[in-house]
């Protein structure tokens, strides 16, 4: 599918939309699973297809951030707290978002409308709700992407440095399990540990 797309931009294009339908699910047809797995897929693929424009790279990531941000309005009770099971959707879109950007951050920034619709959009907001999903989604990704959102200066609150050099807790564990990376991102290229030592040029 990966190559299909990358031989038409449009397809490539629909695809991407596809994902993300599927994902926010209009017409609450689709079971959990199947969801952050759209998710799951349209950040890697964002993230590793570089044939897809960076304007479809905003225009996805507004509508996952949207949706965090509206699923963040929703929980009302005060007592709200990180739960990686009960929030998987949202912690599976917060991942995605923080994954494409630690990819596609940079050439976002060399287009100054887009660099204004990213810098518009509540990242910073979703990313200090009481739901911390800088604490559940992998630290690995939330390292790099803060790295990168600070040295583009998309935050200038203090509130989200105090999140950097994450490491490793229950509630991330309880939100990926084993081979997080192997799960939520499949169009990470994957490295054929038996085969490496062998020259195919």
């Amino acid at each position: 599918m990966f190559y299909a797309c990358s031989l038409h931009p449009e397809i490539g294009d629909g695809f991407a939309n596809f994902l993300t339908d599927i994902f926010i699910d209009k017409d609450k047809n689709e079971d959990a699973i199947t969801r952050v797995s759209a998710v799951s897929y349209v950040g890697s693929y964002l993230s590793r297809a570089r044939f897809i424009s960076v304007n479809i790279v905003v225009s996805v990531l507004k509508r996952l951030v949207d949706w965090c941000d509206y699923y963040c309005g929703h929980q009302l009770d005060n007592g709200v707290t990180a739960n990686p099971i009960k929030h998987q959707l949202f912690y599976a879109s917060c991942q995605a978002v923080m994954y494409v950007l630690c990819f596609r951050l940079r050439s976002i920034m060399d287009y100054p409308n887009l660099k204004q619709q990213l810098f518009r959009m509540r990242i910073r907001d979703i990313l200090v709700h009481p739901l911390q999903p800088l604490k559940v989604c992998l630290p690995s990704i939330v390292n790099e992407f803060l790295r990168q959102a600070t040295a583009a200066s998309l935050f200038h609150a203090p509130a989200i440095s105090m999140h950097e050099d994450a490491v490793e807790s229950d509630l991330s564990k309880a939100f990926g399990g084993l081979n997080r990376l192997d799960m939520f991102f499949p169009f990470d290229p994957y490295l054929l540990k038996e085969s490496d030592r062998f020259d195919y040029q």
